[in-house]
């Protein structure tokens, strides 16, 4: 049986972001680097001087057969099957990485935007100078948003120590942003509670991997425990504001149990999505600090501690 040769090449997958963070002028292109196996050299991403467009390149090690195939096809479609195969599993590794990149700025920056990518290419090189596009199309659709921050060179240094130490933004922001784009107040307040219940847990499970099947596999204790005596049982300290957090939860309980309850007050549930705001940002820094990872984050970053007295 025959040794399938190999060889290496580069790849890169660009997008544009129908909804572009807002970028400080002259801090530009941001350049982040993050390992995987996957690939001969580290991932690096860089998102454009403007905040409008992030793409991803590596040194892979393929077969020969794609190096060839792909001297003399122009689409996927032109492609043997198990050419395609390989092709699109890196490409969708990178786009990986892209996606990853860019929830982790909106999950620091407060950046509520629903889908991120869209028109997006993929290219191939020999040399990482001369790109050839083997792809093109769109990735997802996307709307627009206000960012609260401008991403700028200290931004960049802050995600990219993040990348560093591994970390990837929680489900649960993804959660609190449908929260801050929701129209109706009782979805509002249903998805901040989400958010309050995934970011805990999470974050335990990030701290002691053991509590995995407990807080997965049966039912949880009420948020207001898990915030209290769960969290300081694994970290030493409870969360100051964990009374409010189980209010919000009998409330969220109350609305899809008793859907002709009391119309909720605006302000109420602006106050309560940035309760669970600081919940989270709190459950992060303790994260950051038990892994003795300073997260060097930027001046105007907002420490939750200091929200929660």
């Amino acid at each position: 049986m025959a040794v399938e040769t190999m060889c290496q090449i580069h790849f890169k997958v660009s997008a544009e972001i129908h909804a572009p963070l807002e970028t400080v002028p002259n801090d530009g292109p941001f350049k982040f680097v993050v390992s995987d196996s996957a690939f001969a050299s580290p991932v690096t991403i860089v998102l454009s001087e403007t905040g409008s467009s992030i793409f991803s390149t590596a040194l892979s090690q393929v077969s020969t057969r794609l190096h060839d195939s792909l001297s003399l096809a122009s689409t996927f479609d032109n492609l043997a099957r198990d050419i395609d195969v390989e092709l699109t599993t890196l490409v969708r590794r990178l786009s990986t990485k892209n996606r990853s990149v860019l929830r982790l700025l909106k999950q620091e920056m407060h950046k509520y935007d629903r889908y991120e990518l869209c028109n997006g290419g993929v290219y191939w090189s020999d040399d990482s100078a001369n790109w050839i596009e083997i792809c093109g199309g769109t990735l997802s659709g996307a709307f627009s948003a206000h960012p609260l921050f401008r991403l700028d060179a200290g931004w960049r240094k802050h995600v990219q120590s993040l990348l560093d130490a591994g970390e990837e933004s929680l489900i649960a922001t993804q959660h609190l942003h449908e929260a801050e784009r929701s129209s109706g107040l009782e979805f509002q307040w249903i998805e901040a509670t989400i958010a309050a219940e995934l970011a805990i847990k999470e974050i335990l499970i990030r701290l002691e991997p053991k509590l995995e099947v407990l807080l997965l596999k049966v039912p949880s204790p009420p948020l207001g425990k898990l915030y209290g005596e769960v969290l300081k049982a694994v970290t030493g300290e409870e969360y100051p504001k964990r009374g409010v957090l189980q209010k919000g939860a009998d409330k969220r309980n109350e609305l899809v149990h008793r859907p002709q309850s009391d119309e909720l007050d605006p302000q109420k549930v602006v106050d309560y999505l940035q309760d669970v705001r600081s919940a989270i940002e709190h459950l992060l820094k303790v994260d950051r600090q038990r892994r003795n990872q300073s997260a060097s984050a930027p001046k105007g970053f907002k420490d939750a501690s200091s929200e929660t007295a």
